[in-house]
């Protein structure tokens, strides 16, 4: 509206754009204050300066311009990582519990690492995948090769006493460690798994739509007593996210492990 009264034409449209850059070259300083001064101007709990950082950090998806003003005009409200872990924690295990209980399909992530020649074990644990549930499917490479192609590994029952060959090609999945045959030179593997109740320690939550509540509920913990009205909306977005998946898993097929854990 004003670069419109000043006459300069603006080279975007009128609509706030959701995500991505601003669009308005030097206009992050404004947009962060004006976000903050309209929040805070509203004076309801939910807009509670200490609510809006901790939404902001449960989140992790926020603009520059919110993170900045945050940054910006609540620095006595930091709460450190130490303090927002633990309720994150029990707020990620209670939708999984939900998952659990009305069998919605639990979250999927995968991670790639590097198997050097001669090596017969992976413990996911060892090498700080603490999520694992079970796998799904294994994939096999040339590390760091992107031309290479991913070839599918077979899980089996057992490793015979087989000669190392170039590929790993097969694995066995027991007590929570891969076990493979050797290789004789290094492979690079991607592991597709069933995430276990372990909370995430970074990357995406890999809960689909579950930030809201997520965010809710951190926030409604962590300030106790003033987090009533948080703890109603974190209720109110557990509530409508259990009832899309149920209405989703009655149009979808959703694919099941290849084999039992042991």
């Amino acid at each position: 509206g004003k670069l419109l009264s000043m006459g300069v034409p603006p080279s975007f449209s009128a609509t706030p754009p959701s995500t991505g850059v601003t669009g308005v070259f030097g206009g992050m300083r404004y947009l962060a204050s004006a976000a903050c001064y309209k929040a805070l101007a509203a004076g309801s709990d939910s807009e509670d300066p200490k609510v809006l950082q901790l939404q902001a950090k449960a989140l992790g998806t926020q603009s520059q311009a919110v993170q900045d003003a945050l940054q910006e005009l609540i620095d006595n409200y930091q709460y450190p990582d130490s303090i927002l872990t633990p309720f994150f924690q029990y707020a990620y295990r209670e939708i999984y519990s939900k998952m659990q209980l009305y069998s919605i399909p639990l979250a999927e992530r995968k991670v790639n690492k590097t198997i050097t020649a001669g090596t017969l074990t992976l413990d996911p644990v060892a090498q700080g995948i603490l999520d694992m549930g079970s796998p799904i499917l294994l994939e096999e490479r040339n590390p760091g090769d992107v031309t290479d192609r991913w070839t599918q590994m077979v899980p089996v029952e057992a490793i015979l006493s087989e000669m190392p060959d170039s590929t790993l090609g097969i694995y066995l999945w027991y007590s929570g460690v891969f076990w493979f045959r050797g290789a004789t030179q290094d492979r690079e593997i991607q592991v597709e798994y069933i995430a276990s109740g372990n909370p995430p320690v970074s990357g995406t939550v890999g809960v689909d739509d579950s930030l809201n509540f997520l965010a809710a509920r951190t926030a409604a913990m962590v300030l106790g007593t003033k987090g009533a009205t948080l703890n109603s909306v974190a209720n109110e977005a557990l509530d409508e996210w259990i009832s899309i998946k149920v209405r989703q898993m009655n149009t979808q097929v959703f694919r099941r492990p290849a084999f039992r854990t042991w």
